[in-house]
């Protein structure tokens, strides 16, 4: 059964409870989130697979690495399992052309659309006529 006692120490309970999500989220929007740092991009340049096979004997046992080709448009995936084997996995590669400027609609001049037009009328008033 509510009371006005129970009833204030539940506002009283409420009031506080909002206070400290408030605060909360005060502290949630002053703390900086950390920047984690970017490791450095290294690539390893090989000759064709031997040498991507040589790279790959001079890994540690369970990783892996992505190698390129220094003289063919070609990547490796280099990696030893924990017995230390393993082969090369070679990748060809290529640069996509994308369009560089949207191409332009056709456009027809007036002096051509209106000679199309007679064309077309002339056309439709033969069939019209039973020709």
């Amino acid at each position: 059964m509510y009371t006005p006692t129970n009833l204030e120490s539940y506002q009283r309970q409420a009031n506080d409870l909002v206070s400290k999500i408030g605060q909360l989220q005060q502290l949630q929007q002053s703390a900086p989130m950390p920047v984690m740092p970017t490791p450095p991009l290294h690539i390893d340049y090989v000759q064709g697979i031997e040498g991507a096979r040589e790279f790959q004997s001079k890994m540690a046992p369970s990783s892996s690495a992505v190698i390129m080709d220094k003289d063919d448009a070609v990547f490796y995936v280099v990696s030893k399992d924990a017995n230390g084997s393993s082969a090369p996995i070679a990748f060809a590669h290529f640069e996509l052309q994308t369009e560089t400027a949207p191409a332009t609609p056709e456009y027809i001049t007036k002096k051509d659309f209106d000679d199309f037009r007679a064309e077309l009328m002339e056309m439709l008033s033969r069939r019209g006529d039973g020709a």
